[in-house]
């Protein structure tokens, strides 16, 4: 015979669905191996989802360093608790987990010329080291995603990849809020790409009109999706336009987790 639970059996359901439904996911700081001892390491911020099917690394804007610290347990930005949305939260289900790169050495930026620092072999094949290590720790495939300077890093990584003949490391690439430097060539492509961009963008140096023409190119270029979403929500800031406001997607957070999970979770099945 069936019974129905009592009120104090419901509420503790209640109450273990909120906890289970918002439980943090798993985080720490993670020095990946570069070279040999001599070398730094390249430290990483990493958040485990709950029912992860991929990993998204993010190479960040500005100069590219976190300042991390071996015992940190979370990273406080707007931006990176927007990302921390699709490993945490009842709204992604833990989805996927989330990994930050720090470069050891800042990258150098001038806004008016190309930040060749982001090209360097040293940058790019981290980047390449940070993607087998956590492919491995994970058994899961990784997407790329590269914000305002950051999307120069995984435009140069593309090439690098192919100067190296190596079979493609990534499953997917998200190309956000792109510096008007960063590019793509003739290369026939053969991954899912998703271009964001917020509409009120007031980064001079990070046009939406840049990523629409870089959007248009790569769609005839690539057999795979390529798809653009052009975020909305959100609000300015009084700091600087590049770094801070529409730019870094202030209160756009679960527009742009929204976007993001909506477009990889097609291709990481």
């Amino acid at each position: 015979m069936n019974r129905r639970p009592g009120p104090f059996a419901v509420l503790l359901i209640a109450a273990c669905a909120i906890v289970l439904g918002s439980r943090a996911a798993a985080s720490e700081v993670i020095a990946v191996p570069y070279g040999d001892s001599a070398m730094p390491p390249t430290e990483t911020f990493y958040w485990q989802g709950q029912n992860s099917k991929a990993v998204l690394l993010l190479i960040p804007g500005g100069e590219g360093h976190l300042n991390l610290s071996p015992t940190q347990t979370d990273v406080r930005p707007e931006f990176y608790q927007t990302l921390k949305r699709l490993s945490a939260g009842a709204e992604t289900d833990g989805t996927f987990d989330v990994v930050l790169f720090s470069n050891p050495a800042p990258l150098l930026y001038n806004p008016h010329a190309y930040p060749s620092s982001r090209a360097s072999n040293d940058h790019l094949s981290r980047i390449a080291s940070v993607i087998r290590f956590y492919k491995e720790k994970t058994g899961k495939p990784v997407w790329l995603m590269g914000h305002s300077n950051g999307a120069v890093s995984v435009t140069e990584y593309l090439r690098y990849e192919a100067r190296l003949g190596q079979p493609r490391q990534i499953a997917g690439l998200i190309v956000s809020g792109a510096r008007d430097v960063a590019y793509f060539d003739a290369t026939p492509l053969n991954l899912p790409i998703l271009f964001l961009h917020h509409r009120k963008d007031g980064c001079r140096d990070s046009p939406l009109a840049s990523s629409i023409g870089n959007f248009q190119k790569v769609e005839a270029l690539n057999r795979a999706r390529t798809s653009f979403v052009i975020v909305e929500t959100g609000s300015g800031e009084s700091g600087s336009p590049c770094e801070s406001g529409y730019h870094m997607y202030h209160d756009a957070g679960p527009e742009v987790a929204a976007a993001l999970r909506m477009f990889m979770v097609q291709f990481s099945r």
